[in-house]
């Protein structure tokens, strides 16, 4: 008996595993019909190209624009974006379960791995008990694809907010260039001095992106860390 283009993702997962399947054959199965004259692994497939065959892309897709693709329809859009907002909490309790004290540079870049892909500069404050315990975990400000909004008096109003003895900062580079700016540079400086008035430990302050990361502790030379 011949099978069904559409049942060949669910038969290949039961026989293999999941981790055997392609990004189009899971979503062939979470779409689970195809339509307008398509199978549905031929639509998972025709989905994923319109987003450069990049799950981080499709994630990031509003519910009208997944509506609007041809074969999909509002039923499919709402499932696919249940299914990421599953995934994205997931990870966030994965991360608070596995992350609860700062170690080394490697804990804070778990924190904040979901900030490589982020089209925009995004602030991120670590907020920290005096044995480095992560009391909060939070976005101050989102900016533009080349420049974060950051003023120190709102970063240190978040730490006493959260009343921590420390904090790492955190902020992303789209461009994929990991160096910190002038900018960046300025930020740090103003926010060491305004930490040592304050007798508030300013831990580190990382710049992550897509082609590695930045630790002024580790790596800088002109703050005197």
């Amino acid at each position: 008996m011949r099978m069904l283009p559409s049942s060949l993702p669910r038969e290949r997962l039961l026989k293999y595993g999941e981790k055997s399947l392609s990004n189009a054959e899971l979503l062939a199965i979470v779409l689970r019909t195809g339509g307008r004259g398509k199978n549905v692994l031929e639509l998972g497939s025709e989905v994923l190209r319109n987003f450069d065959d990049s799950l981080v892309k499709l994630s990031r897709a509003s519910l009208n624009e997944l509506s609007e693709l041809k074969g999909m329809g509002r039923v499919k859009a709402i499932t696919l974006k249940a299914v990421f907002e599953i995934a994205r909490r997931y990870y966030d309790e994965l991360l608070g379960k596995n992350v609860r004290k700062i170690g080394n540079i490697e804990d804070v870049l778990s924190l904040c791995r979901d900030m490589i892909y982020m089209e925009r500069e995004v602030l991120r404050i670590i907020s920290l008990a005096s044995n480095l315990v992560v009391l909060s975990v939070d976005d101050l400000t989102v900016g533009t694809p080349n420049a974060t909004l950051a003023d120190p008096k709102d970063i240190l109003r978040m730490v006493i907010k959260n009343g921590a003895e420390g904090f790492v900062m955190v902020h992303n580079h789209p461009s994929g260039e990991a160096y910190p700016s002038r900018l960046d540079v300025e930020i740090s400086k103003r926010l060491k001095r305004a930490c040592k008035t304050l007798e508030i430990d300013f831990l580190d302050h990382v710049i992550i992106s897509k082609n590695g990361h930045y630790s002024f502790k580790r790596d800088g030379r002109n703050l005197r860390w």
